[in-house]
């Protein structure tokens, strides 16, 4: 699965900052929706592998599944929270050092 972004300009400003967050929030979302556990798709995995596959070892199976996928789960949800972090550590970092400046 790729991420596409639209255009953005990343300038040190907060439109471009509150413009590149809200796509990259908007892919990450999309994405979290879609490995959800409690997602159609994983529903449709879930079927389909109880249909061909019964007995404690199928269970145990998508137990382990189920696990794992909330693990990547909470990875990516963690990742989308430091972009974000990322970037208004960037924003007040460029608004402390354009206070700094002087006019001479």
């Amino acid at each position: 699965m790729t991420m596409t972004f639209g255009e953005v300009d990343y300038g040190r400003d907060q439109k471009s900052i509150n413009t590149l967050v809200t796509q990259m929030e908007q892919k990450v979302n999309a994405i979290l929706k879609n490995v959800n556990v409690d997602s159609a798709e994983f529903k449709a995995i879930e079927t389909a592998l109880k249909n061909c596959w019964v007995g404690v070892d199928a269970d145990s199976f998508l137990n382990t599944l189920k696990t794992r996928n909330q693990t990547v789960y909470n990875n990516i949800k963690n990742t989308k929270s430091k972009f974000t972090s990322h970037f208004q550590a960037d924003e007040a970092s460029f608004a402390k050092f354009q206070q700094s400046n002087k006019i001479i």
